[in-house]
């Protein structure tokens, strides 16, 4: 409805917002194509207004979609474009959220010092910001990175590092 309502109106800023939330309920059902040409509408449409924060958030999602697909390659592209886009406008928790995400896509395919990398500057990033759950985040995914390089006591130094966080903080994630 919010899309068609839009698209009658010429609304640009609002149908980039209505279609990006109608790729993410079609992700949510599974429809990856639909949510896939939901999110590349909004991507250029954003764009065409202007909206970097949005066109940003359009791009993580849609990496999201590739990564959930195991269409790797594509979901780094997807994602790095994002994480440059927040650094960009400076939105260190938006860049800190993708490039959680963008180390997670890395290390499955077995780009570890990359995943590292962006990890490390995620923690950074949600150090400065001072948002615990995207720090506790960030080292619950060092800890599986460290696993996976078997430097076991960095994963335990990271993972009880991340409990002891959500524990002070409460959060659950």
């Amino acid at each position: 409805v919010a899309v068609a309502a839009a698209e009658r109106a010429g609304e640009k800023v609002a149908l980039g917002q209505a279609l990006s939330g109608l790729g993410v309920a079609m992700a949510e059902t599974g429809d990856y194509e639909a949510a896939s040409g939901c999110y590349r509408r909004a991507i250029d449409l954003r764009r065409e207004t202007g909206d970097v924060r949005g066109e940003a958030s359009s791009l993580g999602n849609l990496a999201v979609v590739h990564a959930d697909l195991e269409q790797y390659d594509r979901a780094i592209e997807y994602a790095e474009r994002a994480a440059n886009l927040s650094r960009s406008i400076g939105d260190p928790a938006r860049e800190a959220a993708t490039l959680t995400n963008l180390a997670e896509m890395k290390r499955r395919t077995g780009r570890l010092a990359g995943a590292t990398f962006d990890l490390e500057r995620a923690l950074t990033l949600a150090r400065q910001i001072s948002c615990g759950r995207s720090e506790a985040i960030a080292l619950g995914y060092l800890a599986a990175l460290h696993n996976d390089m078997k430097t076991f006591e960095r994963a335990i130094e990271h993972g009880q590092q991340a409990l002891s966080l959500l524990e002070r903080t409460g959060d659950r994630l």
